[in-house]
């Protein structure tokens, strides 16, 4: 029998499956120090998150196909990516640049007075 993980859901229903810390990638990642290796890997890892949601929204309907797809948009949308490539352009490696962006788009869904936004990128974290 399989270790039990408790957690916050981000919505109603049961899953099951392995479980992944995807943070600790990050973590053991280590910056090239150049900054055109830093944006292709930036980029090479939001190509293949949009490859793995899509083949993921083949398989769902409902509400779990409209929050993969509200991912993807998201992770094609130039204005999510643009403040981290700047970043790497700056010298910063991919995966601070990346978390950065996100806390700031983060933020920016928390601090709005917008419900659909609130709920549906809460959803998603």
């Amino acid at each position: 029998m399989g270790t039990s993980h408790l957690g916050t859901g981000a919505s109603d229903g049961l899953f099951i499956g392995p479980v992944r810390r995807l943070g600790q990638a990050a973590a053991d990642r280590q910056g090239t120090g150049h900054a055109d290796t830093e944006r292709a890997a930036l980029q090479d890892a939001i190509a293949s998150a949009i490859a793995g949601l899509t083949t993921l929204l083949a398989r769902v309907e409902g509400e779990a196909q409209d929050i993969l797809g509200f991912q993807v948009a998201m992770l094609e949308d130039d204005a999510l990516s643009a403040p981290a490539l700047s970043a790497i352009d700056s010298g910063t490696p991919a995966h601070d640049a990346w978390a950065s962006a996100l806390d700031s788009e983060i933020a920016g869904y928390e601090a709005s007075d917008d419900e659909y936004f609130i709920t549906g990128f809460i959803k998603l974290i």
